[in-house]
């Protein structure tokens, strides 16, 4: 049985560029788990499992939107200049 490595939110926050303030409150919210550790009184022990932090940013993926339809052109009615004069007539 291997343990899997745990990280403080500091821990956890600094590769990902991130507030560790933000991953607590990911925490508290519940879309990150984490583990207690002790009582907490003035701010919880908590210890984020490797395999919760990978979970926690799939779960952020998001997808490039898809590319706009191009707009067909209207076709032109083919003129018949030609035809267009005889009917003028002579003037």
């Amino acid at each position: 049985m291997s343990i899997e490595p745990h990280y403080t939110p500091p821990q956890a926050a600094k590769p990902l560029q991130l507030d560790p303030e933000l991953l607590r409150e990911e925490i508290k919210n519940g879309n990150l788990r984490a583990v207690q550790l002790g009582k907490g009184t003035k701010r919880p022990r908590y210890r984020i499992p490797l395999s919760a932090i990978e979970e926690w940013l799939r779960s952020r993926e998001v997808q490039p939107p898809a590319p706009k339809p191009r707009r067909k052109r209207k076709e032109r009615p083919e003129v018949d200049y030609v035809a267009m004069m005889r009917l003028g007539g002579d003037s």
